[in-house]
């Protein structure tokens, strides 16, 4: 969701404010990344954001695939689906890693401590932030 002149800003704002009404409720997203092979790999993710800025949120384990993909390719693509309400959302982006200890605090929630015993401390924590780029 690319930055601009005024006019274009504040229709940034309004696709930010529409994406996020329509990705509120849904936590879980299917998260699409390329591994060296060129296959593409999807896995089903918490999304972590409380309010969507532009950036979605995601908890993994520092060892995980999706850390290693995006380390060499950043494009990423989640998937939002809510087959009840009829509401369907790709997001595409740039995906990076992060080990930043108070956005994990920030983003804890109790749900985590399945993935992560040791609570937001856990040494195996890594956030990735996707920075969204065009969302349908």
């Amino acid at each position: 969701m690319s930055k601009g002149t005024t006019d274009s800003a504040a229709g940034e704002l309004d696709a930010i404010a529409t994406l996020r009404e329509l990705i509120k409720d849904i936590r879980i997203a299917m998260v699409t990344t390329a591994g060296d092979d060129g296959e593409l790999h999807s896995r089903p993710m918490y999304a972590q954001q409380t309010e969507f800025d532009g950036d979605l949120w995601f908890a993994t384990s520092k060892s995980s695939s999706l850390v290693r993909e995006l380390r060499d390719h950043t494009k990423i693509l989640a998937t939002f689906s809510d087959p009840g309400d009829q509401r369907y959302v790709v997001v595409r982006g740039e995906g990076f890693v992060r080990h930043d200890q108070a956005k994990i605090e920030e983003l804890w929630n109790p749900t985590m401590k399945a993935w992560f015993p040791g609570g937001p401390t856990d040494p195996d924590i890594a956030l990735v932030r996707v920075d969204a780029q065009r969302a349908e």
